[in-house]
């Protein structure tokens, strides 16, 4: 009889310690998912340099974008999450703990000026030089001057394997015609030179030769 109930009492705390257990794991699972999964709406929070990791889980959970600020930090150490990255981030309540964690140590912060231009594939340059004026800093005219400066030209030759002497063939108008890769390209505000527009365009075609 003792034996039994001594049993009993091990199957008792066996079965507690199970369901414990199984409580505490789905308990975590919930903790770490998104706060409202409709709410797609922007919350933009700052990250300062030198800003502890409790902090930066207290603010999240203060923000409404994590539920527990505790487990976030559970997660973040279970996972060897430690590069959380100081920056200004666009965030929303749609996202999980863990794809906010994956942004905030990813660093690859939000900019409001950021701006996006799409080139189509059959633009010609005087279509791009367009779009470059529209979208920038830059004039039209000054992309044209750009696209056939021998020195520019003579730098792009020895930096990509694809272009030669022969695009400063004087029948060809405009020498970079056919070289910019048609693509959707994200540049970080209006003051974006054009070189550096040329230069995105130009690894894209690299990149797909």
């Amino acid at each position: 009889m003792r034996l039994k109930r001594i049993w009993k009492v091990v199957i008792g705390i066996v079965l507690t310690i199970v369901i414990v257990v199984i409580l505490g794991i789905s308990f975590y699972k919930y903790e770490l998912t998104a706060v409202d999964k409709s709410n797609k709406t922007d919350v933009i929070i700052t990250i300062e340099s030198g800003t502890s990791t409790k902090d930066i889980a207290k603010n999240l959970e203060n923000a409404g974008l994590i539920r527990n600020d505790k487990v976030f930090m559970v997660y973040l150490k279970l996972n060897n999450v430690t590069n959380l990255q100081a920056s200004t981030y666009k965030l929303n309540r749609s996202m999980s703990a863990k794809e906010i964690a994956k942004i905030i140590s990813s660093g690859k912060g939000y900019n409001p000026n950021e701006i996006t231009i799409t080139f189509k594939e059959g633009n010609n340059i005087r279509e791009i030089a367009t779009l470059i004026s529209k979208n920038t800093n830059n004039s039209y005219d000054d992309v044209l001057k750009k696209v056939n400066d021998s020195k520019y030209l003579d730098s792009l030759i020895q930096k990509y394997w694809f272009l030669d002497t022969s695009i400063k063939n004087s029948k060809i108008y405009y020498k970079l015609e056919g070289y910019l890769f048609p693509d959707t390209y994200i540049f970080s505000g209006k003051d974006v030179t054009i070189e550096e527009i040329f230069e995105k365009m130009l690894n894209k075609m690299d990149i797909v030769l």
